[in-house]
């Protein structure tokens, strides 16, 4: 027959395993939520284009090496924090806006992307009419986790309007 001490010996043994378990757990979470590693990037690395008035694509990739996660995709015009490609002023540059499409061409607003995946997708980019030509824009290309709080990457496109009418 077990005596109270015995009981208490086991009872303490197994209260240092579950919180030992607990700490290597907690640990092991803690490490996979870090291993956010992803690259939004344009393919080819082909950053800077020229769009007639109809607009064009950039074919654009995530590639994440870290854990399995959906990206929110948004993009904003930085023409007064950049320089253009040419040298030309930035007080002349003119905003474009950006529409995200999956391979099918569909709008879409998030991409997910597996541990180890590279998936690719486009940044459209559409001219509002009367825009300028021969005026540049440029826009920062921003993918958010959703999984990770202030994660996000993110790449600059530099996009100059061209006139495809004129001979």
């Amino acid at each position: 027959m077990k005596t109270n001490a015995t009981i208490n010996k086991v009872n303490y043994s197994l209260s240092k395993i579950i919180l030992i378990a607990f700490f290597l757990l907690n640990v092991t979470i803690s490490f996979a939520q870090s291993n956010s590693k992803a690259v939004i990037k344009v393919e080819n690395d082909r950053v800077n284009r020229s769009v007639p008035l109809t607009g064009t694509y950039y074919k654009m990739e995530i590639i994440n090496s870290g854990q399995s996660d959906t990206f929110d995709l948004s993009s904003i015009n930085i023409n007064e924090r950049s320089t253009n490609p040419d040298g030309s002023d930035v007080k002349d540059n003119v905003s474009l806006k950006v529409v995200f499409m999956n391979k099918d061409l569909k709008t879409i607003t998030n991409i997910r992307a597996n541990a180890g995946e590279t998936v690719k997708f486009f940044a459209y980019i559409e001219v509002p009419k009367g825009t300028i030509t021969d005026r540049w824009s440029t826009n920062q290309v921003i993918a958010s986790s959703q999984s990770k709080s202030n994660y996000k990457v993110d790449t600059v496109l530099h996009t100059v309007v061209i006139n495809s009418n004129d001979n």
